[in-house]
């Protein structure tokens, strides 16, 4: 039986850069709840939300200072239940991003930490007496050591992954553990339907702490680093790296070169609405640069052209959604085909009635690809014609196909 959410298209928001609902220049849940109906009618079974609690935005959001709080650049609690409310009227679903390897330095548990780390808080983090040396010299994501000083306890250090502003939670801690628990099913009760959760590959830590070979010349050793390219510099981690960059010597440009390889931001920018003046995100100057290929490059150019990127996306929805193709493309077999090909994916999706082949041919120089059987449809194509003979098939650079099999 397919689990309920299996079958769902589900797509990702971070509220800042999605849509501007008070003309703050900042993305908001007005405008979730203003673009329901453009999700809704592209194909969107549920959202998932980036994080909109309550935080001093160290790093976005990611550094949350009160789970059960909305940030008030969001909206608040009430905008949230509308959210919920007109999602639910359009059949959709909400999922949080939680965030729970760490928490923001001005979370109560922190704060209560820092007045007595030897007590309850304090076992909520990892936390260990200066006196005893730095446990590891593992670096953090974002920069320096995973190792900082408590604020207000000079003789105690604390363990961090990412920004010094977010101590790492204990996860070895029971009662830390029915803490987080407890507020999951808060949000649940109040009706969203699951989470993602965030880094969580942090969560368990290799312990006893222990040094490791150093690969650089601050002495520290990389920790599980991935990040994402980037345009203009919001991006915390991107900022420690340019300044990590300059105390190596680099020159500012040689820096700037360096750093902006791994930033967020360009993931980060403003959607790209119109043509309109900020790409019809605000009426109001966003909160970061649009990027300034909007004016050709946004959602109302694409629904105006049936060759687009949305066009065939919403095609691909409606396909996956097909009472004929469902049980096929959602639970059928996956077995790739022709894996020793190079710049061709290939795969079908089989079950004991029905054969799906997915092509896509990942080069600009046209191929010939051999079939393993006659095809009994195209059924999806994102370009104009497919070239097909009895025994292969001709793909253009960067066409993508699905097929049924006879």
């Amino acid at each position: 039986m397919t689990k309920w959410w299996k079958d769902k298209v589900v797509y990702q928001i971070w509220p800042k850069s999605f849509y501007d609902g008070n003309g703050d220049g900042i993305g908001d849940l007005y405008g979730v709840i203003e673009k329901l109906d453009y999700l809704k009618e592209l194909g969107i079974d549920m959202i998932w939300l980036s994080p909109v609690y309550a935080s001093p935005l160290v790093d976005q959001g990611y550094d949350i200072s009160d789970y059960k709080q909305i940030n008030p650049l969001f909206g608040d609690m009430q905008t949230m239940d509308k959210l919920l409310l007109e999602m639910k009227k359009r059949d959709m679903k909400l999922i949080m991003d939680l965030v729970v390897n760490h928490c923001s330095s001005e979370h109560i548990w922190f704060q209560k930490a820092c007045e007595d780390p030897e007590g309850k808080y304090g076992k909520y983090f990892y936390i260990r007496k200066k006196a005893q040396g730095r446990p590891s010299n593992v670096r953090a994501y974002f920069g320096g050591s995973v190792w900082d000083e408590l604020p207000g306890q000079p003789d105690y250090l604390y363990y961090h992954s990412f920004h010094k502003e977010q101590p790492d939670l204990n996860w070895e801690n029971e009662e830390l553990r029915n803490e987080v628990y407890d507020m999951m099913n808060w949000w649940l009760a109040k009706g969203i339907a699951g989470f993602r959760v965030d880094a969580i590959i942090n969560i368990k830590k290799r312990l006893p702490f222990r040094d490791y070979p150093v690969d650089r010349e601050d002495g520290l050793s990389d920790i599980d680093h991935l990040v994402m390219d980037s345009d203009e510099i919001d991006d915390v981690s991107t900022i420690n790296e340019y300044e990590a960059e300059l105390a190596a010597g680099l020159s500012e440009e040689d820096a700037l070169a360096a750093a902006v390889r791994y930033s967020r931001d360009n993931a980060r920018t403003p959607m790209q609405w119109s043509a309109e003046q900020y790409a019809g995100f605000s009426t109001g100057k966003p909160w970061i640069k649009v990027n300034p290929l909007y004016e050709k490059i946004n959602v109302a150019a694409e629904q105006e052209d049936p060759a687009s990127v949305y066009h065939y996306y919403k095609a691909m929805i409606a396909l996956r959604k097909q009472e004929r193709y469902h049980d096929t493309l959602v639970d059928g077999i996956f077995e790739p085909y022709l894996p020793e090909e190079t710049n061709l994916i290939a795969y079908y999706r089989r079950t004991e009635a029905q054969r799906i082949l997915v092509m896509v041919n990942y080069q600009k120089e046209r191929r010939a690809v051999s079939l393993p059987g006659a095809v009994r449809e195209v059924l999806l194509n994102n370009l104009s014609n497919v070239e097909l003979t009895k025994q292969e098939i001709i793909l253009a650079g960067y066409q993508s196909v699905v097929l049924e099999l006879a």
